[in-house]
Order: structure tokens, then C-alpha cells, then sequence
């Protein structure tokens, strides 16, 4: 089944019998999605195939998930934690990337594509640890928040990441001249506009909102959630990091806990399809036909996790954290992320790293 209708239907019913069973099991529902999505991919029962029905559910998903989250977290209490965001999110950054870099170097991979990899293996799923957080009602929390602040900078991290990555696919030297200035314009763009429209976005949803008209209220909700995707897009930013912003222009409204009950079941809904096409990217077959790709898997789970919540632990305890919400922290952000899984699928739509070195970090 390769309609849009077959997808839709496939990918609603695994996430409906993922529910089920993981409540049954009393296990968080976000590992009954991953498993859902690794059964019916390509490399196991073929049932879903990716394609571009299936990545628009996916990224609407990861748009709401994350404008939830930008409610949450305002732009007031986002100025009040920029150090926060900055010192915390550069230091977890460099802390991790660095000694993979080195690593993979001393492994014999050229520095460009170890740096490349130790930067993807340092990020965390936002998603993730936004749903994860959500659901265990944490995200107010010092860890909750500090988790976020980390995750903030490694989205703003995806703009020189992915303007250095355009850079190599066309063969050319970065220069970093070019790079921090497409960088900067993007981010000043993007901040302008943010700014400018936070009176108007206050005035539509707030008039929308006085006329007592849900469903009105709701679709134009999930207008600005899609609006603000579109623009980070266009100026070549994370849509998801757009949604977020948007959420955090109106996280300081009246209607903030409105718009949240209201968009809460089709943030559950898409979020879960999301975590399913994650669960997608596994080629299974591939890994277990190579016996080294097996190991570094294997290698992955039993070292470089435990290390990654270590490193990340360092980094939080170095800018005064507690102990404890430092540990709790390098727990969250201990897992690979979305973006991470981005970098690496379009490292091999390029060719630039062999495939036998990106499938075992998928």
C-alpha cells in the first residue's frame, strides 16, 4: 500500500496499536513507535516505504510537537536564559564532538567528514526529549529547562552545519568568511521577523479567540504552527526551530493554555508518526550483513551512549548545575536526534561518507 491513503492507514494503525501496548506494558509510548516503524520499514516487512506523503506527516508533526514546546518556553524566559542557552549548549557541543572528531581521525576518516560525524553523534532529538519531558511533566523543571536550552542551541547549531554541508556536496573549500555571514543574515532575518510579527500574532489570535469560535480558533492556530514551518524553510532554516519560534512569540499571551488544549490530540497524533518514520530509517539488513557494522553498533550502545551522557554531564555540571539536574540532563540528551538522522541521510544521498560508516550511527 503506497496511496497516500495506504500510508496514512498503516501509519495510524501502528501508532494505535504502539499506544495500546505500550500502556498495557507501562513503558514510555515513544519506544512502541520506534519499534512500529522498524517492523513495517523496508528492511523487515516493507509494509511503508518513505516518500513525500510520509515525510509531510512526519515534519507537521515535529512542527507541533515543537510549537508546544516554544509555548512553554517564552521569549521572556528565553532572554532571561540566553547564557544558559549559549554557555550550556556550545560547551555540550564541543565537549561531545571534539573526542569523536578525534576519534574517527585516528580511525582513519578524513577530518571534514569526522567533524561532520562528531557534531550529528552530539545532538539530541528535540522531539524527543520534548515529548519524553512533556509527558512526565518535567518540562518546567531546572533539568527540563536546561535540557531545552541545550536543544535550542544545537537547532540554531543546524544553520552552519547545513550551509557547510551544501558547501561540500558542491565540492568547494568552506571558507568561514562565507559561512558565518549566510549564517548571521539568516538568523537576523529570522529574529526580525519574529519580533515584528509578535504583535500581529497576539492581535489575530487574540480577536479569533474573543469571537468564541472554536474552530476557527483552531484552524488558525494550526495556520501559524504551518506559516512559521514554511518561513524557516524558505530562508533555510530548521522548520521545526521556525515552529518553536513561533511558539515562543505567543508563550506569553492570554491564550496560551487555550491553544494548547486545543492542539494538544493533533500534536499526539503527528508526533507518534514521526517517531515511526524514525523507526523507518534502520536498514537492518545491510547492518547485519557486515559483521563490523554489527560491532560498531554494538560499540554505539554499550560506549559511546554511556559516554555521551557523561560528557554531557561535565559540560551542565561546568555551568553550575547541580549535580543531580546535571545528571538528569546528560540522561535526556544522551540519545541521538532528528537532526543528527537529517545530516546523515543527506551525507548519503551525496555519497560523501561511505555508507558502511553512517548506517550503524542510524
Amino acid at each position: 500500500m503506497q496511496g497516500l491513503l495506504g500510508v496514512t492507514l498503516s501509519l495510524l494503525a501502528a501508532c494505535s496499536l504502539a499506544a495500546v501496548v505500550t500502556a498495557a506494558l507501562r513503558v514510555p509510548a515513544l519506544l512502541g513507535y520506534l519499534a512500529a516503524g522498524a517492523l513495517l520499514g523496508p528492511s523487515v516487512t516493507g509494509v511503508i516505504a518513505p516518500g513525500e506523503a510520509l515525510d509531510f506527516l512526519s515534519e507537521l508533526g515535529v512542527a507541533l510537537l515543537l510549537f508546544m514546546v516554544g509555548l512553554e518556553f517564552s521569549l521572556g524566559h528565553f532572554w532571561l536564559t540566553r547564557k544558559t542557552v549559549l554557555v550550556a549548549g556550545s560547551l555540550q557541543m564541543v565537549v561531545m564532538a571534539a573526542p569523536l572528531t578525534l576519534m574517527l581521525m585516528g580511525l582513519g576518516q578524513p577530518a571534514q567528514s569526522a567533524a561532520l560525524l562528531g557534531a550529528a553523534a552530539a545532538m539530541s532529538s528535540t522531539a524527543l526529549v520534548s515529548r519524553q519531558l512533556a509527558d512526565q511533566g518535567e518540562l518546567t523543571t531546572r533539568h527540563g529547562r536546561s535540557a531545552i536550552a541545550v536543544l535550542v542551541f544545537q537547532d540554531l547549531a543546524s544553520v552552519p552545519l547545513l550551509a557547510l554541508l551544501a558547501i561540500w556536496a558542491r565540492g568547494e573549500s568552506p571558507k568561514i568568511e562565507h559561512v558565518l555571514l549566510e549564517v548571521f543574515g539568516v538568523l537576523l532575518l529570522f529574529a526580525a521577523a519574529a519580533l515584528a510579527s509578535r504583535r500581529l500574532l497576539h492581535g489575530l489570535l487574540g480577536w479569533v479567540a474573543r469571537r468564541g469560535h472554536e474552530e476557527s480558533f483552531v484552524l488558525v492556530s494550526l495556520c501559524v504552527v504551518v506559516a512559521a514551518a514554511a518561513a524557516a524553510h524558505a530562508v533555510g532554516v530548521s522548520a521545526a526551530l521556525g515552529a518553536f519560534l513561533a511558539g515562543m512569540v505567543l508563550g506569553e499571551s492570554d491564550f496560551r493554555h487555550h491553544m494548547e488544549s486545543h492542539l494538544r490530540p493533533f500534536r499526539d497524533v503527528l508526533s507518534g508518526v514521526f517517531f515511526v518514520t524514525i523507526g523507518l530509517q534502520l536498514d537492518a539488513a545491510q547492518i547485519l550483513s557486515a559483521p563490523l557494522a554489527v560491532l560498531a553498533v554494538l560499540a554505539w550502545l554499550a560506549v559511546l551512549v554511556p559516554v555521551k551522557i557523561l560528557l554531557n554531564t561535565l559540560a551542565l555540571r561546568a555551568t553550575l548545575l547541580s549535580a543531580l539536574d546535571a545528571w538528569r540532563t546528560g540522561i535526556a540528551l544522551g540519545h541521538g536526534g532528528e537532526f543528527a538522522l537529517l545530516l546523515l541521510g543527506m551525507v548519503l544521498q551525496q555519497h560523501l561518507i561511505p555508507a558502511t560508516v553512517v548506517q550503524p550511527m542510524l
